[in-house]
C-alpha cells in the first residue's frame, strides 16, 4: 500500500510539473533585441515614460501579490549610458528602492549578462509583506529591468528563477 500511495504520489507531482512547464510562454521582441519566458500570456503596454522615453511593458499576474514583469526602455535621443559603469545600475538600484518608503534591501550585487552589465536586487516592501526581486541592465542603449514581485512565503519559488535566468539580450 505505501509503495501505490508513493507512486500515486510521484504521477500527481509528474503531472502537475508538466501542467506547471507548459504554461510558460516565450515572449520575444518584435525587433528582436530580447526574450524572456513568462509564467502565462503578459499584458503587453507600449507607449511613453514620465521623461519621455520609449517603453515597453510585459506583465503577468498570476495573483495581486505574485506579479512578474519585464521593462525595456530606449531613452531619449542624446541621452549617454555608460553600459560599463556600476555606479549608474546602483543609482538605479537606489532610485527604485527609494520609491518604496520603508523599504528594506535584503541583497544587492553587480551581475553580468554576457558582454553587460547588470545589477540583481531584493527588497522587502510593504512593511515586510511583499518581497521585490529585480536584475536591471543597460545594454545597447537600451535599460532592461526583470522584476518578480511575491509574498515571503513564496520569494524562493522557483518560478521567480526560472523568470530571471530565462530573459536573455540577444542583440545590440
Amino acid at each position: 500500500m505505501t509503495r501505490l500511495l508513493g507512486l500515486l504520489f510521484l504521477i500527481v507531482l509528474g503531472a502537475t510539473t508538466a501542467a506547471v512547464a507548459q504554461a510558460w510562454v516565450l515572449y520575444k521582441s518584435e525587433d528582436g533585441r530580447f526574450e524572456v519566458q513568462l509564467p502565462g500570456p503578459p499584458k503587453v503596454n507600449e507607449g511613453f515614460n514620465e521623461l519621455g522615453d520609449k517603453s515597453l511593458t510585459l506583465e503577468v499576474s498570476l495573483s495581486p501579490n505574485q506579479v512578474f514583469v519585464v521593462m525595456a526602455t530606449q531613452p531619449l535621443k542624446g541621452t549617454h549610458l555608460d553600459e560599463a559603469a556600476p555606479k549608474e545600475l546602483k543609482d538605479m538600484q537606489v532610485r527604485v528602492q527609494n520609491r518604496f518608503a520603508g523599504s528594506e534591501l535584503l541583497q544587492s550585487t553587480a551581475i553580468d549578462h554576457g558582454k553587460w552589465k547588470g545589477r540583481s536586487f531584493t527588497l522587502r516592501i510593504e512593511g515586510g509583506k511583499l518581497i521585490y526581486q529585480a536584475r536591471i541592465y543597460w545594454a545597447g542603449g537600451r535599460f532592461y529591468q526583470t522584476i518578480a514581485v511575491s509574498d515571503p512565503g513564496s520569494a524562493s519559488l522557483p518560478m521567480v528563477g526560472h523568470f530571471m535566468d530565462s530573459f536573455q539580450i540577444l542583440k545590440d
